[in-house]
């Protein structure tokens, strides 16, 4: 997104975000004896907003389309330069631009897998670290977050988003468990475009701790809260139940289900088509809508032929 090659677009730097990738986690606690995380040796990325305004026909009112370019915290390494590093020098900078350069790259090699994962938390860090910004300039508390904030997962390629938000509200703004995960279920909704695998992410638990190390601890607390408490409730004792519905598989390599996530995670879930919607219920979430059944819902996508032809 270079200057000048789209009039259209407005870049604001001002409003940056600093996305961490990779490194991992300390444990320390503050002075109650609580336990804080930290996570240290990270490899920072920039994420740089540009708006384009988008008008709607006869309004008077602009909105602007925020879209986000990756960029290195530090262009040129000149301490490997000097060494005579020379490639390794602007190492940091090309993979930072790779990030927003060519989305969906092919996941058919473990290097694919990683960068779409790095694509898909630093867009999903970059919106939800704007969101809460734009929060609390206008708010002196969380009281409203939740009539004020709604955030849409399109199948699960933005599901880390829930793992993010989790971990800005109790990290960064010391809210407590419960609360956020109650702030979160608020604002999160799930539509489920497909039944196909390819809408139903599963990430390699090797990986996803690699890249997003403290997420990788939130997801398991989730799933431990989920199968302690949801899953118990509606079976109890039932060990298979909980292997069959944990949000990580317990298989000999283990993944994180983000279809799971989201069905856990979100006030709704919806699919597409009436008979889609239907699908969802009795097949492919069968077993979340026993426990959650007041989630389900359809949302039809798209107008019936008929609509259209009446206004010809």
């Amino acid at each position: 997104m270079a200057s000048g090659v789209n009039p259209w677009q407005i870049a604001r730097p001002e409003n940056a975000q600093r996305v961490k990738l990779y490194g991992r986690m300390e444990n320390h606690f503050n002075e109650k004896g609580d336990w804080m995380p930290r996570w240290v040796d990270s490899r920072d990325i920039l994420g740089i907003p540009w708006d384009i305004p988008v008008v709607g026909y006869g309004a008077e009112t602009v909105n602007f389309l925020r879209l986000w370019e990756s960029k290195a915290t530090e262009d040129f390494n000149l301490d490997e330069f000097n060494r005579g590093d020379y490639i390794d020098a602007v190492h940091d900078k090309a993979v930072g631009e790779t990030i927003s350069k060519i989305l969906y790259p092919n996941d058919s090699t473990e290097q694919g897998k990683e960068l779409r994962l790095v694509q898909q938390y630093f867009f999903v860090s970059c919106f939800i670290k704007d969101i809460l910004l734009r929060y609390k300039n206008a708010h002196n508390d969380w009281q409203n977050f939740a009539k004020t904030t709604a955030i849409q997962l399109n199948d699960t390629h933005p599901a880390v988003a829930v793992l993010e938000l989790m971990r800005l509200l109790v990290d960064r703004e010391a809210i407590d468990w419960d609360r956020a995960w109650q702030m979160c279920q608020s604002v999160f909704g799930y539509t489920n475009h497909t039944l196909l695998p390819e809408a139903l992410e599963t990430w390699n638990v090797g990986l996803f701790k690699h890249v997003l190390p403290r997420h990788n601890q939130i997801v398991c607390e989730i799933n431990k809260r989920f199968l302690e408490t949801d899953v118990q409730k509606t079976w109890p004792n039932d060990d298979q139940k909980k292997r069959d519905l944990s949000i990580i598989s317990s298989d000999d390599n283990p993944v994180v289900r983000m279809a799971y996530l989201s069905v856990v995670a979100c006030h709704s879930v919806n699919g597409v088509a009436a008979m889609h919607s239907d699908l969802l219920k009795t097949q492919l979430f069968r077993d979340f809508y026993q426990i959650y059944p007041n989630k389900f819902n359809n949302k039809t996508n798209g107008k019936t032929p008929r609509r259209w032809l009446k206004l010809v």
